[in-house]
Formats: structure tokens, sequence, C-alpha cells
């Protein structure tokens, strides 16, 4: 760091920071005045203070550069001599500046040892300065590359002063020291506050539901959940956390490293082109036991993404191998594949998904040399094919490194991880891992395994060995040494490991398990949902039940009026939660006591432990009375309030849902906002995973029927199959009875059928009358069929088309359905077009009611008539 940033240093450390706004359109000149950096001359504006149209000297830039490092009194003061060939030549004035930035090396001279003061200055030698002044290293001759590549863009050979304060403000306010610290200039001299970096908060919702491809969905999170709320250990769901069309079954989970990604994968088939599906998300939970909002969302699968060969591999560890491994993007089929020009017959896929294929060669390939591997007719389940053919390239690599064990760990009592450096072959030999310890007379003891060692199915470099009993040598000993011997294993292309032995220590589990929470099931009013902090049992080791605990009021008192118990214990699968079903809801909306009694429960540990005793404050919400769940049906495909009526995309954008009991409607007067539950009240209502768009109307008709309009909405807000048609997930939770149930969590996918007719909006003509010419029309939606007969081409001279000529024919355009393509050949309509190239008009119309140029649509709508026609656009004139 130069001497001179050594000196504020110390002056930053005890100056506050000067709050700052930078406007958007002020000059640099402007900022470095205002800021304090530069103070100019008289003047009665900024520009004249700071003389901004003067071209700019080397010795005012050697005055500037150190009053825009805070050290200008330093510098004006400083009196060691510059060391330049032609010194007595500088002004009064100009010596100690020239003097000061040749000391902190911001400033140096030329080959012939002159500093040349009056000198004009060019780019380059403004970003040496600068660069220089904030302790960056750089080559002369890449000066202004490195100055642009931190963004101080500066160009001209004889620079005006306000040019380079355009520089220097940004040198200032944007680039930071090459200090260990980062900061700006303007930060580290107390001139600029430092910015407040954004803190984007991850929000606990489900951000997005996609398809990945044919076999795959993946749903994103805000922020990392517990996946053990949503998978077991196999990838099933549990708890019914996601489905799809209400079923959690049929396709497993599984979630990326930081818990925020759940990918989807269809157990047998893949998912069905073009089908709708509803994805709905209830119950997941974050670590915190925080409940991620209920989210349902109606995806249409469709992928339009054409397969990647990701890798293309060989290893062995011999000389020769016949193996090749393919690793593509989705699954997929091809039609063949070859290798170096001959075809291979001997190709597996993986089993259950088809991304992963091993090719099996008749002849041997040599290891370090190179082959062309040819895939023809590559596509994934949805028949998207791969652009061309595929082909790459393939060396084969010879590994013959033997695996190495690089960490021995124990997972609990009876389960110790063996991880090696590479992926592992999964065969295993009964004497692979030996368990041994010392007892207390001193005998090596060979521990009882239950079961031969299994490599992990996700980390197939990773064995677990499961001891049949903890190794302690009493039920009062905390701790033990063991040592485990592994031998005979191979990696995946089969070098042999040598034998070795780790010593470990087993930890006893002493931690004792219990109640981590205590709530009300939502909906009901008469059952808890109790969460451990592990897997219980009884003391004796049946599944919980009633005799753990006891209720009281919030003083310990009895429960009466009524007196309530716990009649049922029901475990939730796969997970640390219990549901208590009460004898009856508690007499009054309060806080009660949940009892566990102690030593009623243990835990899984090898020598369980016993929970202490526990009370557990928890809430309950009485409802006015207890009545029947309240439930909600959701009409898929039209509305009945006023007539029969087709949910469509023009003329009712209506959804209905009625509930099976009257309904909570209208706003409290006592606080003007709805009342708790409100059927009316948009906000208990979703669509496509979203609160309701603004404009949305909301109505309760008869006390049952609950109407989601929008008609009103704006058409940039509208959900996209109200555009063009499609399926909407609608949900509904919260509303409540007259009676005082509250409907639980609801959705389901309504159809709305696209009645929006197609518009022509624009024409352009290309090509030549020597060949063809080509009109492209294009429609505000994608086109299914067009017919020529609802077209007509009229030019100002000499005539129209003649569009039942042979020489005209027409085509929703392969690549782009959004547009229709009239093509004339050459011959005598295609002069006519020619005639009119010059100085006269041409526009297609439409006839009065096309009936053949039709829009994708299940019923398939007509494209709007359009007599007036739109002018062609002419994009040739030949």
């Amino acid at each position: 760091m130069k001497r001179v940033l050594s000196l504020v240093l110390a002056l930053v450390l005890v100056l506050g920071m000067i709050p700052t706004a930078f406007a958007a359109d002020a000059t640099g000149a402007q900022h470095l005045y205002d800021h304090g950096f530069i103070t100019g001359k008289d003047g009665a504006t900024v520009d004249a203070k700071l003389d901004v149209n003067a071209k700019l000297t080397r010795a005012q830039l050697a005055a500037l550069i150190a009053e825009l490092n805070g050290a200008k009194e330093e510098a004006a003061a400083f009196a060691q001599p510059a060391d330049f060939a032609d010194a007595d030549t500088f002004q009064d004035w100009a010596k100690p500046f020239i003097a000061y930035a040749q000391q902190n090396e911001w400033m140096n001279g030329f080959t012939d040892d002159t500093f040349r003061p009056d000198a004009e200055v060019p780019a380059q030698q403004l970003a040496a300065v600068l660069l220089n002044a904030l302790g960056y290293d750089f080559e002369w001759a890449n000066a202004l590359q490195v100055a642009a590549d931190l963004g101080i863009v500066v160009s001209g050979d004889a620079l005006t002063r306000g040019e380079a304060f355009e520089a220097m403000w940004t040198a200032v306010s944007e680039v930071p020291m090459n200090t260990e610290e980062g900061l700006t200039l303007g930060v580290f001299l107390g001139k600029l506050e430092p910015e407040v970096p954004v803190v984007v908060t991850p929000e606990l919702v489900v951000k997005a539901v996609n398809v990945l491809n044919p076999k795959q969905i993946e749903v994103v999170f805000g922020d990392s959940v517990d996946p053990d709320t949503v998978i077991d250990a196999n990838g099933a769901i549990i708890n019914s956390t996601v489905k799809i069309d209400n079923l959690a079954t049929g396709f497993t989970g599984e979630f990326n490293d930081d818990n925020t990604v759940l990918t989807l994968t269809k157990d047998a088939t893949n998912w069905t082109k073009d089908q709708v599906y509803v994805v709905s998300v209830q119950g997941v939970k974050n670590d915190q036991a925080k409940a991620v909002p209920a989210f349902a969302v109606a995806l249409k699968m469709v992928d339009t993404t054409a397969p990647d060969l990701v890798t293309l591999k060989s290893v062995t560890n011999q000389l020769i191998t016949r193996n090749v491994t393919l690793v593509f993007s989705e699954p997929v089929s091809f039609t063949s594949i070859k290798v170096n020009g001959k075809f291979v017959s001997a190709v597996t896929a993986d089993s259950g998904f088809g991304a992963v294929w091993t090719l099996t060669t008749t002849e041997d390939l040599d290891a370090g040399s190179t082959y062309t591997v040819e895939i023809n007719n590559l596509k994934d389940l949805f028949n998207n094919l791969a652009a061309a053919n595929v082909s790459a390239s393939v060396t084969i690599v010879r590994d013959n490194v033997k695996p190495l064990v690089v960490s021995v760990t124990p997972v609990n009592e009876t389960k110790i991880a063996v991880k090696f450096d590479k992926t592992m072959s999964a065969t295993v030999g009964v004497d692979s891992f030996i368990v041994t310890k010392v007892d207390p007379s001193g005998n090596t003891i060979v521990l009882t395994q239950s079961g031969i060692a299994t490599r992990s199915s996700v980390n197939k470099d990773t064995f677990y060995v499961n001891l049949a009993s903890a190794p302690f040598d009493t039920s009062s000993q905390t701790t033990k040494d063991i040592k485990v011997t592994v031998k005979g294993l191979s990696d995946s292309v089969g070098n042999t490991m040598d034998s070795v032995s780790n010593t470990i220590t087993i930890t006893r589990d002493t931690v004792k398990p219990a109640i981590t929470s205590v709530v009300q099931k939502p909906g009901t009013q008469n059952i808890l949902v109790v969460t451990f902090s592990e897997r219980v049992t009884l003391a004796n080791g049946s599944a919980v039940d009633a005799s753990a605990f006891t209720l009281r009021n919030s003083d310990g008192s009895a429960t009466t009026n009524p007196t309530v118990t716990i009649t049922g214990v029901s475990a939730i699968t796969s997970s640390n939660t219990v549901e208590l079903t009460l004898s009856a809801p508690f007499g009054a909306s309060a806080a009660y006591n949940l009892v566990l009694i102690q030593n009623a429960l243990k835990d899984t540990a090898n020598v369980a432990n016993y929970n202490g005793a526990q009370v557990v404050l928890f809430n309950f919400t009485k409802d006015a009375s207890v009545v029947t769940q309240m439930v909600a049906t959701i009409n898929t495909t039209g509305t009945t309030v006023g007539g029969a009526a087709t949910v469509n995309s023009t003329t009712n954008k209506k959804v209905e849902i009625v509930f099976d009991q009257t309904v909570v409607e209208s706003i409290n007067p006592a606080t003007g906002t709805y009342k708790t539950g409100a059927a009316d009240d948009p906000a208990n209502y979703t669509v496509d995973g979203v609160a309701l768009p603004s404009g949305t109307v909301v109505t309760v008709t008869g006390g049952l029927t609950v109407t989601l309009d929008f008609s009103a909405v704006a058409a940039s807000k509208l959900p996209n199959a109200f555009i063009n048609g499609g399926t909407l997930s609608v949900g509904v939770s919260n509303v409540a009875s007259t009676a005082g149930s509250t409907v639980q969590y609801t959705t389901a996918a309504v159809t709305v059928v696209d009645t929006t007719k197609p518009v022509m909006s624009a024409a352009y003509l290309q090509g030549s009358k020597l060949t063809s010419y080509t009109f492209t029309l294009q429609m505000s939606e994608a086109m299914n069929a067009a017919d020529i007969d609802d077209f007509t081409i009229e030019t100002s001279t000499p005539a129209a088309v003649t569009m039942t000529d042979p020489s005209v024919s027409i085509a929703v355009n392969s690549n782009n359905n959004t547009q229709v393509v009239i093509t004339v050949l050459a011959g005598a309509e295609a002069d006519k077009i020619f005639a009119a190239l010059a100085s006269g008009t041409i526009t297609v119309k439409t006839i009065a009611t096309p009936t053949g140029t039709l829009d994708k649509a299940t019923v398939a709508n007509a494209l709007t008539g359009n007599t007036t026609g739109v002018t062609v656009v002419k994009y040739t004139s030949n």
C-alpha cells in the first residue's frame, strides 16, 4: 500500500461515514465536488469551478490525484524535490505535487527522464495513474484494458478535465482498491458510505414446479426444508406431503444438497405427454418445524428440449476393454450406435430410468487410444430428436490404482460408515469387514454383524457395516474403541484394495428422548400432534399408547367440563410424530398441559434412553360447536350460477366452488376487515399456486356457492389458461362454516376451453420473382391449419393475385406455428407482385368469415375475419 493510504487509514478509523445519494444524471465532476474529493476554484457553477472544458495537463493531474486521495494539504507542503531532468522548468505551485506523485509512485516520467508538466494527458496515462493510486499491478501496454476490466473506461489522446473527472469518479466510487479490505477509495476516505448489501431473506414457500423430462418433475422451495418430513430413506413420499393427481405413490423423491429442490422420478413408465397433472404440496416443514404453505399447480407435461450426451467414458484396469458408458441428460432411446464406424448391438440401459447406457463392442478397445462413437436417431421419451446424429470421441483410460479407505466413522452405536476415494463395486464378501474389540480381560473379540455390509445406493464410494449389538462391555460404559479391518473390496473397474485397519471410538447414545412440540391438528377438535426429538416406543418396546401421557389445565389441575382423556394414539409412519385422539374437545379455547410421564418411553439406542418427566404447554382453539368437517368441491369444467356455462377464455372466466355447509361471509363491521374464514375473502384462494390476481371478484351465492370471477382482471395479469385455454390449478383453504368447521386444503384442476379466435397482425414479403415469393402472416397464437380460400392478396397495380392459381400455396410454418406462409411460385402471379414492389402497395386480407384457418384449440377456433387487411412489409425489391 502507498504511504498516503497508510496515513489516511488512521483517519478513516475515527471519521464517521457521510450519507450519500448518487444522482443518476449528475456528471463525474459534480459528484467529485459534491462529495468533497475536489474543491476547484472560484466560479458560478461546478463546471466553472473545476474548469471541465479545459485540457488536462500532467501537472494538474499530479495535483488532482493528491486531492483525490485526501492528501492535498500534505502534498502542497511536500519539501522533497522531484527527481526529473526538467524539474527546474516546473512552476512553483506544481513542484510539490509532482514530487509527491513521484514519491507515492502514482506518476512516472518519460524515457528521457523528463516529466513534461504542461503536456496534455492521453487516456492511457490517466488509466495508469488511477490504477497506481488504487494499488493495482499492471503492464504499461495493458493499462487501458486492465482499467476497463475494472469498470474505468476512458479514451482519447488529449483528455479534458471533465472527461478525466468521469473516470476519476468511477475509480473512487465503484472500483475496490487492491487491498485486503477491498474498499473503494471513497469509502476508505470516509467520503462515501459503503454499499449495504441487499440481503434476500429466503422464503419458506414453493417457488416453482417444473417439468425436467418425461420421467422427472422438480419442486423448488424458497428455503431449505426438512427432507424427513417429505421422504423416507428409500425416497418414498411420507404423510402424502407431495401428491400428483391426489396420489403420493408411483414416484420417488430426492433432495439436492441444500434441501431446496425436490426431484420427483416416475417409478415405471413416463408421464403422459401434454397431459395436465395437479402437483400439490402440504405438510412439508423446515428443521424448525415451520410449515411450508399449502401449494398446488396444474402442470402440463410438456418437454420440447432435445436430449444431450453429457459424458462418454471408458475406464479399465487392463490394457484393453470392450465397455463404454454413455450418460445422457434424460432418459433416451436411439436407433443404433457405432464405434469407429462399426455397429454395436450389445447396448444396455440402467434399470428403471434410461439415462445411462453401457455398450459392449465386439472388438478390443486399447487403453490410451481414442475412438469415435456415433449415436443415430437419438431422442427422448417425448420423441424430441437431437439436432443431428450425435458424434463424440472417447479415450480409453487405464486406472490400475488400488482404492484407498479415506475414512471410517461411526454413524451410531451399531452402524459404521467406511468411505473410499473412488466408486466401488457393490460386491462384498462375508469377511470383507471384520470388526473386533478387546474385552476387559485383554481378549480380542470378533463382533457379530447383522448381515453382510452393503454399499450405499446413493454414495457409491461408501459402505455401511451394521453390528448386531453395541460393542460396550458394560451397561455403564460410555465409549469403546473398536478395530475395523477392511479387505478384498474392488473398485468399479476391478482394482482390489490392500487390507487396512482403523481404530475408531463408539460413543454411547445417552440423550433422552423428549417432546419438541404439541399442536392441535388443523381442522380438528380432538386430535393433538406430538413431535419427539427422535423415534420412541413404550418402555416395554410396544408402540406408544395413552399410558405415557396425561392432560391437565395450564395450572396443573384436572380438566373438567368436560374431563378430557386420551383415548387413542397413532404413530405417523417414518417420523418422530404421533397423534393423540382426545375423548372430547376441551371446554374452552385456552392453554393446556400435556404431561409426559417419566420413563414411560424409550428411544431406539442399543441401551435405551428413557424419557424424563416433561410438561409441555400448548394452545387449544375451540370451535363454537363440534361439527362434521366441511368439504369444498371445485367445479372442474364450468359454472352453474345463473345457468350452466363452460369455463372459457372469452365469455365465461368464472370458477365455481361449492361447499357442503353454509359458509361465513362478508366484512366484520367492528374491524373493517373480512370475518375470519370468510368465503368471499380472496386471500383464501389460490390459482396456479399463487394469490388471486388483482381484479378477481369473489362472490357467495346462497351461502354455499363461491364464484371466482376473473373477467375484470387485466390481460397482463390473467392466468395463462384464460388467454388461449388450458388448465388452472385452483386451491381453497381457511374458509369457515357458520357451524364452526374449517375446510381442509382442497385443490383441483379446472379446464378452460380456448374460445379465443386467432388474429392476423402483420404480413412480411420475401423472395424473388425468379424463384418464388413468400408472404409470412403473423398470427396471435399457434395455428394448426391454413386454408388458401380464406385469404386474398391485393396489389394496387395491376390486379389481385389469383389465389386459386396452382402457383399459390399455403401452410403453417413448421418452425414457428404462430405464422402462416403463402408461397407464390415464379409465373404470372409472381409478376403481379413484382409490379407492385416498386411503387404500389400490397395488402393481405381475409374473407369475412374464414373457416379453414384454425388454431390448435381442442375445439378449433377459426381465424378472425379481416376484410380491411394488413399492409405487407416488403423485405425484397426483386
